[in-house]
């Protein structure tokens, strides 16, 4: 079959799947405290290539971003904010059980035991938030439902 100019434009504007994670910190709004929360979200994007993937799951963080504040159970306003920095990893397959969304890989001077490759990308048991810290940063959904994206009580 002959290509023509149409159908050639319509090839080279094919959407590809891509699963685009980005990088959210949330704090107690007006609370000093030494503890906060970042949440790490892939999300999927249809797109042209990797920078029309990138700019549409930027708009969708910065989207997420406005809806980023709850209170928890104590009553405390939790904020969150995007922190700018966006990967995106194109999908061999198309969206289904089972499919890979994201991967990433990194290279890492190797030295010690794998628990040390674990602890670098998942935290020592130290390092881990305790339950009564993780809860400081678990919606009341009773609570929260009325807030508005993007504003307090």
């Amino acid at each position: 079959m002959k290509q023509t100019k149409k159908t050639k434009a319509k090839a080279t504007k094919k959407r590809s799947w891509f699963g685009a994670r980005t990088l959210y910190l949330c704090e107690i709004q007006g609370v000093d405290v030494p503890t906060c929360s970042v949440e790490e979200r892939v999300v999927l994007v249809r797109a042209v290539d990797g920078q029309a993937a990138i700019e549409l799951a930027e708009a969708l963080a910065k989207k997420y971003e406005k809806e980023l504040r709850w209170l928890n159970a104590a009553g405390e306003t939790v904020v969150g904010r995007y922190l700018k920095v966006c990967d995106v990893f194109q999908m061999f397959a198309k969206p289904k059980d089972g499919a890979e969304v994201y991967s990433s890989t990194y290279l890492l001077r190797r030295a010690g035991a794998d628990s040390e490759v674990v602890d670098r990308f998942f935290g020592t048991p130290e390092e881990s938030d305790s339950n009564e810290d993780r809860e400081r940063f678990v919606p009341d959904f009773e609570r929260t439902i009325g807030m508005q994206p993007g504003r307090g009580e």
